[in-house]
């Protein structure tokens, strides 16, 4: 009797077990589609990727990027270079306007001796003594 039970209840198992094992192969026959559909995307991005034009596509944009990236070593150092010209520009202004003051007050000042000078010629003391500078200059023969 002990026998039959174990039997019995083995054999309630059976269509578990064969449901368990239709599923797993399914299961197996859903990701061998899968394996293929992968071994055939792999097929093709590797036979992109010998692609001779692609390759010089690739070789091409490898130089730019080596160019590009030696530019952008350059730039620390023409920040700096910017940097002193800024100074340097600051500089040239500064002295640029010192430079202008000066000129207005060249300017001012001519303009002051030149009314002095003007005043003086058309002073009376200036204009009384014509005769006078007028003769000396003849007997020095200017």
């Amino acid at each position: 009797m002990l026998s039959t039970h174990r039997i019995s209840g083995r054999s309630t198992n059976v269509p578990r077990v064969t449901g368990d094992r239709t599923d797993l192969e399914r299961r197996v026959e859903e990701l061998q589609l899968a394996v293929r559909e992968r071994d055939a995307e792999i097929a093709r991005l590797r036979q992109q990727l010998e692609d001779p034009d692609r390759v010089r596509e690739y070789d091409r944009l490898q130089r730019q990027l080596v160019d590009v990236e030696q530019r952008l070593a350059g730039v620390p150092d023409l920040e700096s270079r910017i940097g002193e010209l800024e100074s340097q520009l600051g500089d040239s202004n500064r002295a640029r306007e010192d430079a202008k003051d000066e000129i207005k007050k060249l300017h001012d000042r001519l303009t002051g001796d030149a009314q002095v000078l003007a005043d003086v010629f058309n002073s009376p003391s200036w204009r009384v003594t014509k005769p006078l500078r007028r003769a000396k200059h003849l007997l020095r023969g200017d």
